[in-house]
């Protein structure tokens, strides 16, 4: 911090519970440097932390004890989504590829900006479209996400398309029946997965290709 006023004392953390979320955006080069310093912090102040992330990065090497996992596993009935591998697709096949399985809500995630616009122009002018990525403004990002997330809401009748980077995956409360992921890390596939029908809307499971 630039100004003291704005440094979080250390007694102000005595037995106070510290929630962690998405960890795993912490830079390599000090992550097991921050786990060390928390393990002895949580000891020195009798903390409780929490780390939430659906992509939890490693402990072994800054933590002396594993933490116990709160993870709670679905029943093999309960499945959101299935997985589809597809075979490898340029921008204009991709698009056509979307359109094809079009469903009432469906994402494109992308790896590249170039990448998401060029599918983004490849797709039918007619469709409810929007395009989502990192070059937009923070301010822009939050107003198009709410636009999206009113757009699904309210169900119409034309199907909506989003074409978007990775700004999609994590930390934003959106679900769609199709997500056509360009293929990633494994990390950032189950980010991705985390967009698929999260609310269980019917019998029907929600599809990932990638």
């Amino acid at each position: 911090p630039g100004r003291s006023q704005d440094t979080l004392r250390r007694a102000f953390l005595r037995d106070a519970v510290v929630i962690m979320d998405e960890p795993q955006i912490f830079s390599p080069e000090v992550w097991n440097v921050f786990l060390c310093g928390l393990e002895s912090l949580a000891s020195i102040a009798n903390l409780k932390v929490i780390f939430l992330s659906a992509t939890m990065p490693p402990f072994h090497l800054g933590l002396k004890k594993t933490p116990h996992s709160l993870q709670i596993m679905g029943s093999p009935g309960n499945d959101r989504y299935e997985l589809e591998i597809t075979e490898e697709m340029d921008e204009v096949s991709l698009a056509t590829f979307v359109q094809d399985n079009e469903r009432a809500t469906q994402a494109a995630i992308l790896n590249t900006i170039e990448d998401a616009y060029r599918v983004f122009k490849n797709t039918d002018e007619t469709k409810n479209k929007y395009l989502l990525h990192g070059m937009m403004t923070p301010l822009h990002k939050k107003v198009l996400i709410d636009k999206i997330r009113h757009a699904l809401e309210e169900r119409k009748d034309t199907p909506l398309y989003i074409i978007s980077t990775q700004v999609l995956e994590a930390g934003v409360d959106v679900s769609f029946k199709n997500v056509f992921r360009a293929l990633p890390i494994l990390p950032s596939l189950v980010q991705a997965a985390g967009r698929v029908n999260r609310h269980q809307e019917g019998k029907e499971k929600g599809k990932i290709y990638t």
